[in-house]
């Protein structure tokens, strides 16, 4: 199975949903059950390079460490390098960042839907494990959780995994997968990578901290650094046929001698202007189909593009 789409009533079903379209498209489901206001989904896969731990977590305004009572209704996604049945969500075994820090752990996150007007899911395992869900709500705005590996750019790179979350705004701006300018301290990213690579082995996220509170910023953003961020900006729409280039969700690394090298990319998802797109449209683009969402709604300057697999 790798691409699905339907409605669900709550945050519940559509994690259901979710846990079914997982299993069909190879993961293992290790956990589902309910956990205090919600449910809780962890998920397994061996992938290229290693194998990929996922959790998700519906809440309904707990009270949680580092947060008000009132502060958030949603999914929170998270992954880790094993699982423990008996551990949450963010506690499981080399997670990046720890429930005890919450404010941290719910940056990565899709919230405030009970019902779903509609949602597409898509999964691939060539070359790399993709799996991701895309949410419309009925006011219109757009939610994305994308869990995978990405593809070693050269065999220094020895493994690589990614989770994102995004309600697509941060500060008032449009916040895609390891967006660097929009994740400067003391903002938690949205996004966080497992890396071996240049000596390092660990989670990372955009010039951001882990959960004790230490600054990394060795990982870098795909569209928003300076030599990115113009490619897409500059990429005005054709005038005749609306068309857009589709941009490559490139990954990159800063090395100690603090110049950027490419690390790897994401196969199964681009970037590019939101106007040149519909919403629930397939776009041929040589053998392969692609359909675009608003980053957040139809004001965003970006859309996600994700690779359909039939």
């Amino acid at each position: 199975m790798s691409y699905a789409t339907g409605t669900a009533d709550t945050r519940e079903t559509l994690l259901d949903l979710f846990r079914a379209f997982a299993a069909g498209s190879g993961w293992t489901v290790n956990k589902f059950d309910t956990k205090n206001t919600g449910k809780i989904l962890h998920l397994q896969k061996t992938g290229a390079t290693m194998t990929l731990y996922a959790c998700l977590r519906s809440l309904y305004y707990e009270n949680l460490p580092g947060l008000l009572t009132n502060d958030f209704a949603g999914i929170v996604v998270s992954m880790s390098s094993g699982y423990d049945s008996a551990l949450d969500v963010t506690n499981q075994p080399g997670a990046p960042v720890k429930l005890s820090n919450a404010s941290q752990w719910y940056a990565a996150r899709i919230s405030g839907f009970n019902p779903v007007s509609k949602y597409w899911f898509y999964s691939s395992s060539t070359p790399v494990e993709f799996l991701a869900m895309v949410v419309m709500l009925p006011n219109l705005t757009f939610r994305h959780i994308i869990i995978g590996e990405f593809d070693k750019y050269d065999d220094t790179i020895l493994k690589g995994c990614f989770f994102f979350g995004s309600e697509g705004l941060e500060d008032g701006a449009d916040t895609l997968p390891f967006d660097y300018q929009r994740h400067l301290a003391p903002n938690y990213g949205t996004s966080y990578a497992m890396i071996n690579a240049d000596e390092r082995d660990g989670w990372w996220c955009p010039e951001g901290y882990d959960d004790v509170g230490n600054s990394f910023g060795l990982l870098g953003g795909c569209i928003n650094s300076g030599f990115m961020d113009e490619v897409l900006i500059a990429n005005s729409l054709n005038e005749f046929s609306n068309a857009s280039a589709l941009v490559s969700s490139n990954m990159f690394i800063r090395a100690q001698t603090g110049m950027w090298a490419h690390a790897g990319f994401i196969p199964c998802l681009r970037f590019g202007k939101r106007t040149a797109y519909l919403v629930d449209t397939v776009y041929p683009l040589g053998t392969d189909d692609w359909m675009a969402f608003p980053l957040y709604n139809q004001s965003s300057q970006y859309a996600m593009v994700y690779k359909k697999e039939v």
